[in-house]
């Protein structure tokens, strides 16, 4: 509801301060001005309302580590998938995976595009190491191109009791174009901040997208994501 303001010119009850009904009266330059009172909205302190507060929170911060990776971001601006902006639609897309399961390898880093999978994946104390399969003319076309892989990871069940209870971090490779090829091994380093929470975290859930580096304009440029669960981190 917008606020409300009016300009009392004439007051029969003498001078008004204070609140009256749904109105708060104050003396403002000379003039008595009358305030709608904002309405007051109770929260809920039920299980089922603190939690759906926080699976909307998560689901918050994962929308937003999403959108900050560039590529991805306009990714979901170019796609077809219900929500009106990047950033909306990267909400719409995770809220109900995020209700049912938090956030787990049911979420997604990308909207619906080139489906793909992750083969061989391996994880060390400063290094991942993954094998995709080319198995389609769309892969091919794809990767025909330099491309970029994005990964991001979600770390959770933190070795020390007062750790943070989850944390994100990601990492962005670029890759030149491999033209036939049936598959392509990458093994990209770790960036400090994923080697660290590696030490710091039991579990985590890793998600993988590819998408052209230098996309034409109509085509479907980027994969689908790709999920993995890995836990016994330390």
């Amino acid at each position: 509801m917008g606020s409300f303001m009016a300009v009392i010119k004439k007051n029969i009850l003498g001078d008004i301060s204070g609140r009256l009904g749904k109105y708060t009266y104050r003396v403002r330059n000379g003039k008595l001005v009358k305030y709608r009172r904002p309405v007051k909205q109770r929260v809920s302190h039920s299980g089922a309302a603190v939690s759906a507060r926080n699976d909307f929170a998560i689901t918050i911060r994962l929308a937003a580590f999403i959108n900050s990776f560039p590529a991805l971001k306009q990714i979901w601006k170019n796609a077809k998938v219900p929500g009106s902006t990047n950033y909306q639609k990267i909400i719409k897309n995770n809220s109900a995976a995020v209700k049912l399961f938090g956030i787990s390898a049911k979420n997604i880093i990308a909207p619906p595009g080139i489906p793909f999978n992750v083969n061989e994946l391996s994880l060390s104390d400063n290094n991942i190491k993954f094998n995709i399969p080319v198995n389609s003319n769309e892969l091919k076309r794809l990767f025909s191109n330099p491309v970029i892989i994005h990964i991001i990871f979600y770390f959770h069940s933190p070795v020390k009791e007062s750790g943070q209870p989850y944390c994100f971090s990601g990492l962005v490779t670029e890759l030149p174009a491999f033209p036939g090829r049936n598959a392509y091994t990458i093994n990209p380093g770790l960036n400090y901040g994923t080697v660290k929470n590696l030490r710091e975290y039991k579990k985590a859930v890793i998600y993988f997208s590819v998408s052209m580096l230098n996309p034409s304009a109509g085509n479907k440029y980027w994969t689908s994501s790709y999920a993995e669960e890995v836990d016994n981190l330390k």
